[in-house]
């Protein structure tokens, strides 16, 4: 992920918009199952069996005599999708879209699964087919988490855990581990260990310490070590990335090789677009200090998001294209607070790999793109 997006469209937050997305987890038709259910359907027991017996996961809310009830589903970002007043034999509230959820189909722009709000705004999170996907699913991957300075990084280990040769990879500002996906697809024979980076996608942020490239520096290092893997792997840093990669090499996280993709390897605040990017900088630091829902509401405003991505958007395939809006609109606003996206832009306009490579002493692999 690029910095240079913010720095072309900070003219561009005109509106707050508020994205939902959905998910699906569904199993197959169990119409005879909530047939055989005592309770008649239209009441609130009928729609927590169906969503049982489909094995969707919902929490409930209840007052303190359990009459009173809410049906909210996490896989669908939380959504209320009924109520009722008189527990499972009173009324349901709430619409259920029981054909769909239990087709188990997606649709690519909009999923209607119901819900007891009426107002649902699109798009859904990932709706355009992945070109990657085919090789992705080729090779085996494992979810998994560490303890690292305090905080929960999630990553994600893709290829043979018994592959001569490991390669951590480290994503851009504002990413998670999904934009280097493209990248791993192509990675054959080898161990591909991806992690969310502190503070944005899955990953808590840092704990006692700034998101600052000394910080995540410390982090990556540590992160390594708690891998405990039986030999140094190769490091790889992409955009943002190749920053905390070259800090934390120069300063001795051992690896045989480094690999640094579209590195930013000259100051943010120099040169042509310096006036751009001290814009860019307020546009962070006025999103921190508004009030949270606004500040939160302009850091992720939908249209700067899809400009940025129409510009960054070099391909004239138009299947491509979507895929990549796609993937921005679903993960580019995944972060944990505001502090952590506001102190990880100031990082990275405050530093860059040139500062570190005298001290990077290893075989460096540098992979640009022109018009990155």
């Amino acid at each position: 992920m690029k910095i240079e997006f913010v720095k072309k469209n900070i003219w561009l937050c005109l509106a707050v918009l508020i994205i939902f997305q959905s998910g699906c987890s569904s199993s197959g038709n169990r119409n005879s199952a909530i047939m055989k259910n005592s309770i008649a359907k239209g009441n609130y027991g009928y729609d927590s069996a169906f969503f049982s017996n489909n094995n969707i996961k919902i929490i409930e809310l209840k007052d303190n005599i359990g009459k009173a009830r809410v049906m909210i589903v996490p896989g669908y970002q939380g959504r209320v999708m009924t109520s009722t007043a008189d527990g499972n034999t009173g009324k349901s509230f709430g619409w259920i879209n029981y054909k769909l959820i239990e087709s188990g189909e997606k649709n690519t722009q909009f999923n209607p699964y119901g819900g007891e709000e009426r107002l649902w705004f699109g798009p859904e999170g990932v709706t355009a087919p992945s070109p990657y996907d085919a090789l992705l699913a080729a090779k085996p991957v494992r979810a998994a988490s560490l303890d690292v300075l305090g905080g929960a990084t999630r990553y994600w280990d893709y290829g043979s855990a018994d592959a001569s040769t490991t390669v951590v990879v480290v994503h851009g500002y504002r990413g998670e581990h999904h934009g280097l996906e493209p990248v791993v697809a192509h990675l054959d024979g080898v161990r591909v260990i991806s992690p969310d980076l502190p503070g944005f996608g899955e990953s808590d942020a840092l704990v006692g310490r700034a998101h600052d490239i000394a910080g995540y520096a410390a982090w990556l290092t540590a992160f390594v070590a708690a891998l405990e893997l039986k030999a140094a792997p190769v490091i790889l840093g992409h955009s943002f990335g190749s920053i905390v990669v070259a800090a934390a090499v120069a300063g001795g996280l051992a690896t045989p090789r480094v690999i640094l993709i579209n590195p930013i390897a000259a100051p943010a605040l120099a040169g042509p677009n310096g006036f751009l990017s001290r814009l860019t900088l307020l546009y962070y630091r006025a999103g921190r200090a508004l009030p949270e829902r606004l500040g939160g509401a302009l850091l992720g405003n939908w249209l700067i998001v899809r400009f940025m991505s129409v510009f960054l958007a070099k391909t004239k395939d138009p299947a491509l294209r979507r895929f990549i809006h796609d993937q921005h609109h679903t993960y580019f606003s995944r972060y944990a607070n505001r502090d952590s996206v506001v102190e990880g832009f100031e990082a990275s306009i405050s530093s860059y790999v040139s500062m570190y490579a005298a001290q990077i002493t290893q075989p460096t692999m540098l992979i640009a793109a022109a018009e990155d």
